[in-house]
């Protein structure tokens, strides 16, 4: 029995999104069990050290819970930023409405008899 490399079973990555023109992208990204127990353990962490700042007044706390503060908050503006751009993108490209197919021009084959009027020097034709 052979070894079948994970790549050449199922398509991993945006390469293979993006080849696929039909297939969308998840809306959610692809988190492990181990990270989400990891983000629930830290939440509940930092929630306790705000609880501390907060119903006992520590100092300790209450400096935490800044830090907190100051590294939680630019994080959580981009992403409603993000959110609310990708918003007005959607609801612009819904007024629009579909796409249109681009024109193709074909040159010609052939140029056009027509001579061209001679021009002075004024840039008038004569």
């Amino acid at each position: 029995m052979g070894f079948v490399m994970l790549g050449e079973r199922f398509a991993l990555g945006k390469e293979s999104l993006m080849a696929d023109p039909i297939t969308s992208e998840p809306f959610l990204p692809k988190i492990s069990l181990r990270w989400l127990i990891g983000l629930v353990t830290v939440c509940a962490a930092a929630m306790g050290v705000v609880q501390q700042a907060v119903s006992n007044g520590q100092p300790w706390a209450v400096l935490a819970t800044v830090l907190i503060a100051i590294v939680t908050l630019p994080m959580l503006m981009c992403v409603a930023t993000f959110s609310l751009a990708s918003l007005f993108s959607t609801i612009g490209s819904a007024a629009i409405g579909p796409e249109q197919p681009a024109k193709v021009y074909v040159p010609a084959t052939r140029m056009p008899d027509v001579t061209p009027a001679p021009v002075n020097c004024d840039g008038e034709a004569q």
